[in-house]
């Protein structure tokens, strides 16, 4: 495992019956050309293959780096991400979904990019599985105070949508005590970027680093549900509303 980085990045990659792409992804995390890598697997109770497949990943990266497994009964996205906040001891925080991967200098643009910022984003590129085309998601670049932010939201939109490809600061996540709404089937990326936001005072902005994000991989919630799209509209809508009202307090519903 390639580190040329003391900055430790915690990895959260909840897994449930991932077995297609899983393997993909923890490689993609080992070959980091930047940063120390902290690992945090959260088995979400899978029946298929995955729990084999984290077995061989460890045994191949003895001491490379730390590699947290955690099973739990199936509880859903956000409570594995919540557990993996709870074991996180990296400076960063970066969520990675199972079926997604990484760039090998991912880490790096994103690292160089933060400086003193509260986040560091990038936007993901979108990879279709049934043809392979990819395509960048729209994404500024530079350094941007709070009121920037509010300013730019109806172009960062869809990033603002999910919470991969990012890095967070996991000392502002443990001081107001954010995490993600177990509750929510929909829009749990948004509503934990959103309440980010309300406490981040900056954050810096790469474009392309190099999260490949695969779309409608079998199992997931937008390719098997129509009312998706909907639902997400109605949290974005309702995330907008609160981004201009002042303050937040911890786990609060909008």
């Amino acid at each position: 495992m390639k580190c040329s980085s003391a900055v430790k990045i915690s990895y959260i990659i909840p897994v449930y019956n991932a077995e297609a792409y899983l393997r993909e992804c923890l490689e993609s995390i080992a070959a980091q050309t930047a940063g120390t890598a902290e690992i945090i697997i959260v088995d979400d109770g899978s029946a298929d293959r995955s729990p084999e497949i984290i077995g061989d990943f460890r045994e191949a990266h003895p001491g490379e780096a730390e590699i947290l497994v955690f099973r739990q009964e199936n509880s859903g996205p956000s409570a594995a991400r919540n557990r993996g906040l709870s074991e996180a001891s990296g400076e960063w925080v970066c969520f990675t979904d199972a079926d997604d991967y990484l760039k090998p200098d991912f880490a790096e643009k994103l690292l160089s990019a933060a400086g003193e910022a509260d986040a560091c984003l990038s936007g993901r590129i979108r990879v279709n599985i049934k043809n392979g085309k990819e395509k960048a998601e729209p994404c500024p670049e530079g350094y941007y105070g709070k009121e920037e932010i509010r300013k730019l939201l109806p172009g960062i939109m869809k990033m603002m949508r999910g919470a991969t490809g990012r890095l967070y600061r996991t000392s502002l996540i443990r001081e107001h005590g954010i995490s993600f709404r177990e509750d929510l089937r929909y829009g749990e990326d948004m509503y934990f970027n959103f309440l980010y936001f309300k406490y981040a005072e900056n954050a810096s902005f790469v474009r392309g680093a190099g999260y490949m994000h695969r779309l409608h991989t079998p199992g997931s919630l937008a390719a098997g549900d129509r009312t998706f799209f909907l639902k997400r509209w109605k949290m974005q809508r309702e995330c907008i509303r609160d981004s201009f009202r002042h303050g937040g307090t911890r786990n609060e519903h909008f």
